[in-house]
């Protein structure tokens, strides 16, 4: 990549215009989890269509800290309740 190239995401170009079609079940039960299993699958990944369709947003409380005279809100680490 130099200095002035145009740099295209044709993948993510297409899986937004999915998104933008076919709303969350795009990702959660269509074509977007079937790839990203596909490819998890080619890279040894253990991922399957189930656990797409098992998915539940969870929201907790951010976390809070200060630096200086600010406040810092973030969200918490990833978890992975409910894993085989």
């Amino acid at each position: 990549m130099h200095a002035g190239e145009i740099f295209k995401q044709h993948d993510l170009a297409m899986s937004l215009r999915l998104l933008a079609q076919e709303g969350p079940q795009a990702f959660y039960g269509g074509p977007l989890s079937e790839a990203i299993v596909e490819g998890c699958r080619e890279h040894g990944g253990l991922m399957v269509d189930q656990d797409f369709q098992d998915y539940r947003v969870r929201v907790s409380a951010a976390l809070e800290g200060q630096f200086g005279n600010r406040t810092l809100l973030t969200v918490g680490p990833p978890s992975m309740v409910g894993c085989r």
